[in-house]
């Protein structure tokens, strides 16, 4: 009787260990784990939603400057102007000198026509990019497409001088 006793006891002490080692690796190690993993979806969902979200402002921002860009009944000169309009506000301050501005070709496509304007500078390095920042920055009328530097040498003061060939292209639409 004793050791049916001492056996059941056995019996119904591993029972209990069981259950509570049972209950204590649902509580600790699985629990978290699911716990963790279902906030990882929540943030992936809205992860998703704000990349959405900030790739719908970033189209709508592209979508409104290319708006900008696309002009009705504007004619070439008009972009010219505004061209050497602009870089001339610009010759005090960052000391460079405009040395031409001219239209380089059209192309028509799909009602849309591609004027393209070239911009020659010359100053030192710094200043010349400090020109294109503000060009690509401030400029709403015409988008700077290429940037070309090149050296030539002057031969009345035996220097060289830096030069920078800016393209800028305007889409104007054809009726």
């Amino acid at each position: 009787m004793k050791e049916n006793f001492i056996k059941n006891n056995k019996q119904f002490l591993l029972l209990v260990i069981l259950v509570l080692s049972f209950y204590l690796s649902i509580s600790k190690v699985i629990l978290p784990t699911y716990r963790m993993y279902r906030d990882y979806n929540k943030l992936k969902n809205i992860s998703t939603d704000v990349s959405l979200n900030t790739k719908i402002k970033l189209l709508s921002k592209k979508i409104s400057i290319l708006k900008k860009i696309i002009r009705l009944n504007k004619d070439d000169g008009y972009f010219q102007q505004e061209i050497l309009a602009f870089a001339s506000h610009q010759v005090n301050e960052l000391n460079i000198n405009i040395i031409s501005i001219k239209q380089e070709n059209e192309f028509e496509i799909n009602n849309i026509k591609i004027v393209s304007n070239f911009l020659i500078v010359q100053g030192n390095y710094f200043s010349l990019e400090k020109l294109l920042y503000i060009f690509e920055k401030k400029f709403n009328y015409s988008k700077l497409t290429n940037v070309k530097f090149y050296i030539k040498k002057d031969y009345n003061s035996q220097k060289n001088k830096l030069y920078a060939k800016l393209l800028f292209q305007n889409f104007i639409k054809v009726k």
